[in-house]
């Protein structure tokens, strides 16, 4: 650090990346002592600041978060507490440029961490108790967001994103995007075949689920009879170039206005996926590794959406287990609950065990999602 001497917000992007993929707390062992991160952290991102901007509080929030070290966690509060009385302001934006203090955004910031605690320090209880309201919880989806009607059938219209992973250099078992696209179609009972080259040579279904060829992508139908609500979803084949599943997935998302959007490529594909997402989208699932990092770009294409994502590793192992229960607890009840949706995946992965069950304990379901919510606030306050 002392050779590159990074620039603050430099800096501050390299701690989130690490909060993200909990890593922040190894990073921080391996600088040393509790006194000598302390003085890293005022060195290198907190030097001469006198300034806080939503972009900064999301970083600080999440070490707020994450952090294990009640020393340097402390150290962050007071650095906020003395930025409350800052007088300064920051703007946001590029196209329409607006401002907002530093105190507003210090405070905001305070209402999230210590939302629901007791143990708010008494200097930071004014600004808790003037942004609470903010932070309102974020309890599940109603039958009305998730389902439309089509004559006299409830239907949910989702579409997932697979990505071509393949490269002359590497062996077939580096097709991360083909063996996950082969792993979703098993979930519900269907199987691919590729050539060597890895080229898509067949897509079949079951008896049990309608799972139909339509060349660049698939449809997949579930439909529970008893309450007459079916679920329909459109997911391309991983062996299309990058321009033909632009061109596929925006082509479906204009057509039938998708209520979830699910990405499953690797994570230096989700601004592809972010990119084509529409307003009215009401669901955004980030099964990369990493997905936490896509949360403020998701919000800024689809603000009313709630997103689930990963703090570390995303698998298929986790995503295609999270999405059965959940369209299966959709058929059921026409309505998602997160308390219950997590507790039903927690015994399905306690269950599981192994590999599945460790990495299911990095992904934040809506509930938890705490960046969603403060991307959320922040926006509200830079428009009061």
């Amino acid at each position: 650090l002392e050779a590159v001497h990074p620039e603050q917000k430099k800096f501050g992007t390299f701690l989130e990346l690490l909060s993200q993929n909990d890593l922040l707390d190894t990073f921080l062992k391996d600088i040393g002592p509790p006194e000598q991160q302390r003085e890293i952290l005022k060195k290198y991102l907190f030097e001469s600041a006198t300034t806080l901007s939503p972009n900064e509080a999301l970083v600080l929030d999440d070490m707020l978060h994450t952090l294990k070290s009640e020393s340097v966690r402390s150290f962050v509060l007071e650095t906020l507490r003395g930025l409350l009385d800052a007088t300064t302001s920051t703007t946001v934006g590029s196209h329409t440029i607006r401002t907002i203090s530093t105190n507003k955004v210090v405070s905001i910031l305070l209402a999230e961490y210590f939302k629901g605690r007791s143990d708010i320090p008494a200097w930071a209880k004014p600004a808790v108790e003037t942004y609470r309201q903010h932070f309102s919880p974020i309890e599940g989806l109603q039958t009305s967001q998730l389902f439309r009607m089509e004559g006299s059938t409830q239907v949910n219209i989702q579409q997932h994103f697979f990505y071509d992973d393949r490269g002359s250099d590497k062996p077939e078992p580096t097709w991360d995007g083909h063996h996950s696209f082969r792993s979703f179609i098993q979930s519900f009972g269907g199987t691919v075949v590729w050539d060597k080259t890895g080229t898509i040579q067949q897509v079949t279904g079951t008896k049990n689920v309608e799972i139909k060829d339509e060349g660049d992508y698939v449809t997949i139908r579930q439909r529970d009879a008893r309450t007459n609500r079916t679920i329909t979803i459109f997911a391309n084949k991983p062996d299309r170039k990058d321009e033909v599943v632009a061109r596929v997935q925006a082509d479906l998302m204009k057509q039938y206005a998708p209520q979830i959007v699910v990405h499953r490529g690797h994570s230096y594909h989700a601004p592809k996926t972010v990119g084509m997402l529409q307003s009215n989208v009401v669901l955004v699932n980030l099964g990369s590794c990493g997905g936490a990092k896509n949360i403020s770009e998701v919000l800024m294409k689809a603000p009313g959406a709630q997103v689930m994502a990963t703090r570390g590793v995303g698998t298929m192992l986790v995503n295609d287990v999270e999405i059965q229960i959940q369209n299966k607890a959709m058929l059921r009840s026409g309505a998602l609950d997160w308390k219950s949706l997590r507790q039903e995946l927690d015994a399905e992965f306690r269950k599981r065990g192994g590999l599945s069950q460790e990495r299911w304990g990095s992904y934040l379901l809506p509930d938890q999602n705490r960046v969603a919510h403060l991307v959320v606030a922040l926006e509200r306050a830079v428009s009061e």
